[in-house]
């Protein structure tokens, strides 16, 4: 495996933002939810969610540096086994 094209502070960074757009995201679900009438809650969900997936494209390009090119396999790796491949990143940085 070729890890040279590996920025691991780069993808660190990018968990990091990837789990902030979440949260907003989850946020903006929620109250959406208690008031699916209301349009600027549904516009406003809607923009967090598109950040929520950008930024989860982002680390999925980033981690396929790590030799598994494919983006199918790291979004289900990233679905699956996220706290794994943060404690590695973490492990590698150290």
């Amino acid at each position: 495996m070729k890890f040279e094209t590996v920025n691991v502070k780069a993808i660190k960074e990018s968990f990091v933002e990837m789990e902030k757009l979440e949260a907003i995201c989850d946020a903006a679900e929620l109250e959406y939810d208690a008031d699916c009438e209301n349009e600027e809650k549904e516009l406003a969900f809607d923009k967090a969610y598109k950040a929520s997936f950008a930024a989860n494209e982002n680390l999925v390009k980033l981690l396929c540096g790590f030799g598994e090119n494919d983006p199918k396999v790291w979004r289900k790796v990233l679905a699956t086994k996220r706290n794994e491949i943060k404690n590695l990143i973490n492990k590698l940085e150290a």
